[in-house]
């Protein structure tokens, strides 16, 4: 049966998400975004399982059941229940198949077992976290010193660090981050996407908005999202201008980083990374910044799909290899 959260619901379903060691993704925030969207979302539980899902329209028009870094599970026998659950949801509503972002806790033979067909990263299949746990010295020794400098040297440039849940500070944000992705030739969500972000979890202070900021304007700016002692670094983006001046991403990240730890949070993510040997791939320049500052990679399991059309799920698949 699946019933809808309500404060008290939402306090427990977290709890048992990050139990399981589960992601902001399958979290009563997410929910809450994902439903500030317009999407339908979809939940269960049992003992040692988890999962919270959107239905979602492809490409191609097909509907789709997607479990982001999910479902959260104990063992091999607990992903099975799950899997049960999640089939038998995704069948009522006639979806054409199902997307899940395997985190852990399963071992390869149960997934051949099951019929998932490894697909491409719908979300990073790496991520790095840094341990707040450790004394602020402890995580300073860890920044490189190239970073420790433009730390220490911020202040004496005339940087300042600001905090804000504005819908004006968001389009501050979402100018550099069109100047951003343009510059790197990379696709963004829609304003409206940030907007539903900012509008559902900034009341409750979960999301907030941060910027590096000099008298000659905003240098940089990063979104965060914290949940359950984790502080997840959304996203980011500059002024390229003026952060080749005043290096304002490096000292915004160490400060986001020191304000996590000051806050009670225990971990701080920053989100999709790739090995650090992976010399050619577009991500590889984001990581090594990232790492500079301290973290360990973690690797999931990747994405996988279950086709429960199989016809429509094959047709799906020929028109993204040709459109490719």
């Amino acid at each position: 049966t699946i019933r809808p959260m309500n404060n008290d619901n939402d306090a427990r379903w977290d709890k048992m998400i990050y139990g399981l060691r589960g992601h902001l993704f399958q979290s009563s925030l997410w929910k809450s975004f994902q439903n500030a969207q317009g999407r339908e979302t979809i939940q269960d539980s049992g003992d040692g399982w988890a999962w919270l899902g959107t239905i979602r329209k492809s490409s191609t028009l097909l509907n789709y059941l997607y479990i982001a870094y999910g479902p959260c599970v104990a063992d091999d026998k607990a992903f099975q229940t799950a899997l049960d659950s999640i089939i038998g949801q995704a069948s009522s509503r006639g979806v054409a198949f199902i997307r899940m972002d395997l985190v852990g806790g399963i071992t390869p033979g149960v997934i051949e077992l099951a019929g998932l067909v490894a697909t491409a990263d719908f979300q990073p299949s790496h991520q790095m976290v840094l341990n707040l746990k450790l004394s602020l010295d402890e995580l300073w020794s860890n920044v490189s010193a190239s970073q420790r400098n433009l730390v220490n040297t911020a202040p004496k440039k005339g940087l300042k660090f600001v905090v804000s849940t504005q819908p004006t500070e968001l389009a501050r944000f979402l100018e550099m981050q069109a100047e951003t992705t343009k510059r790197q030739g990379i696709t963004a969500h829609p304003n409206s996407y940030y907007q539903a972000l900012l509008d559902s979890l900034g009341p409750s202070g979960a999301c907030r908005i941060y910027f590096a900021k000099h008298q000659e304007g905003y240098v940089a700016g990063a979104i965060c999202v914290d949940w359950q002692g984790i502080r997840y670094y959304f996203l980011a983006a500059t002024n390229h201008q003026l952060n080749s001046k005043y290096q304002g991403a490096s000292a915004l990240l160490w400060w986001l980083i020191k304000d996590a730890k000051q806050q009670g949070n225990t971990c701080f993510n920053y989100g999709g990374v790739v090995p650090l040997d992976w010399e050619h791939h577009p991500w590889i320049g984001h990581t090594k910044f990232k790492h500079r500052f301290g973290g360990e990679i973690i690797e999931t399991l990747g994405t996988w799909d279950l086709p429960l059309k199989k016809g429509q799920y094959q047709l799906y698949k020929l028109a993204k290899g040709l459109k490719k």
